[in-house]
Order: C-alpha cells, then structure tokens, then sequence
C-alpha cells in the first residue's frame, strides 16, 4: 500500500482510527517526500493509520503514545458500554411484576375465546383461601369479590356468543369476578370496564375495589374440589373442550373451581 501511494496523495486511503483491532502485530512510520506515514501491520496487510505533512528536515514522529491513547480510549468506552447494558438488564429484572400477567386461551371453530388475568403467586403461603368467617379475605382484601387473579381486573372476551350458566352472554368483553365462600363458588360475569391502574380516572375498576352486582351478566355456581397437589401460581386454563364448547377452570394451591361454557345456538 505504501509503494501504491507514493507521493500522490489524493490517491491514498486513509484509515480511519476505528480500523485499530486486536489483529495488529506491529507497527511505525516512515518518513517520506516530507510527510509522514504512521502504518500498522497485520495479517490483512499495511493500513495507514494518519498522515503527518512535515518539513524535510524533521525526524519521524513517534506513534507508540498515538496508539496507546486510542487503545484506552476503545477499553474504556467498551466498559462504560457494558456497565450501561448490566444496569439496563438488572433495571429489568427488578420492574418484573410480583403477579406476571398471563393468558389462557381456545379456539373453537374460528373463534377465539381468551382470558387476559394476572398470577399471583404461593411464596410459602398456605390455605390462601383460608378458613370459617375469613374465608377468601386473604385474596379479596377489603373487595367484596374476588379479581380471580390480581392488579387489573381479570378480563373476558369472547368472539362468539356464549351460553353460561344458562345466559346468553354476547360476543364481547366482560371482567371475571368470583364471590368467595367455603360452601361454593359462585362465577360472576360483569360488563364493568377494567382500569389499568389504581390511579386511573373515570369509569371502570381497578381489581375488584368499587365492584357492585348492578352490572352483572351471569351469576352462576361453580364446581370446587381438592387436589392432591399443591399449584404454587393461580392459573385459569380450558379443559375438555370441543366444537360445542368446554369447562373454564381455576386452580391455585389444592382449590379447583370450574363453570361449564356452550356455543350458543
């Protein structure tokens, strides 16, 4: 590359700093037609790394510190690079919801059937549902119904129309909320709008603060049995379905509670 650019300059490719990689294995300068070449070399060939216009009379200059510099300079934008994406990633970890949202989902014929709900988790608490008078507070709180879940208010939507609990529910969507008590369940289908947070202004609810029955769609008895295991998070899923419909269930620690659903006609 030197002999190719001679004196003539306009002709030369100068390198730009970035071009400095690990693959070096030497380099220096040499001092020609008054200007300098300051050059390394690797297994790609010669790259010329600056170019210094001189009087003839001076002696080459010395790139050892020029090189150095820019070394540092990479190292510790690198670093600062890193330490940025760490704090990022950590930064992430720690916004994670204690109750990740989750879906439970089915598809009969071309319709979508699709509950969007957040899962609260165990950790090492046991009888969530509790026992006697206090039965479901644990998870209502000062509600007067349970969310079916926790955060926003658990949410329905149906592409076709529904038969539950012997309503016609209308293609739509609609909250989910569950009147806790420990002789039976009792499914509530609402037509109240669901906020995204607790400091949301206008209609709607947060969870299930502020519930009231005058916008209930279905209000039917579920099915409640005790599992030999123990399901660590809450989870709403489909079972047993087919092209006339299935059984919606909820499971959390031991408790299995279910509502059969059909294809309305």
């Amino acid at each position: 590359m030197l002999q190719e650019c001679g004196i003539k300059m306009k002709r030369c490719v100068i390198e730009n700093e970035t071009m400095l990689t690990s693959h070096r294995v030497n380099w220096g300068s040499i001092y020609s037609h008054g200007i300098t070449f300051s050059y390394y070399k690797d297994e790609f060939g010669v790259r010329i790394i600056s170019l210094l216009k001189r009087n003839q009379r001076s002696k080459p200059s010395f790139t050892g510190f020029h090189l150095s510099f820019l070394f540092m300079h990479r190292f510790i934008s690198y670093t600062f690079i890193l330490a940025f994406l760490l704090l990022l990633t950590d930064h992430a970890y720690a916004q994670r919801p204690s109750s990740p949202r989750g879906e439970a989902s089915t598809q009969i014929g071309e319709d979508w059937i699709i509950v969007d709900y957040s899962r609260p988790i165990l950790r090492g608490r046991t009888e969530i549902f509790g026992s006697g008078d206090e039965y479901g507070q644990m998870v209502t709180g000062p509600a007067p119904v349970w969310r079916a879940g926790a955060n926003k208010s658990t949410r329905f939507h149906t592409e076709t129309d529904l038969m539950i609990g012997g309503v016609n529910v209308v293609a739509g969507e609609y909250s989910i909320f569950v009147e806790l008590a420990q002789d039976g369940w009792t499914f509530i289908l609402s037509s109240h709008e669901a906020k995204e947070s607790g400091r949301e202004e206008g209609d709607g609810l947060w969870g299930a603060y502020g519930y009231t029955d005058d916008k209930d769609v279905v209000r039917a008895p579920m099915t409640v049995s005790e599992l030999d295991i123990s399901l660590d998070q809450f989870t709403i899923g489909f079972i047993n379905v087919t092209d006339q419909g299935g059984i919606l269930v909820m499971v959390w620690e031991t408790t299995m509670a279910s509502i059969p659903f059909m294809i309305a006609q």
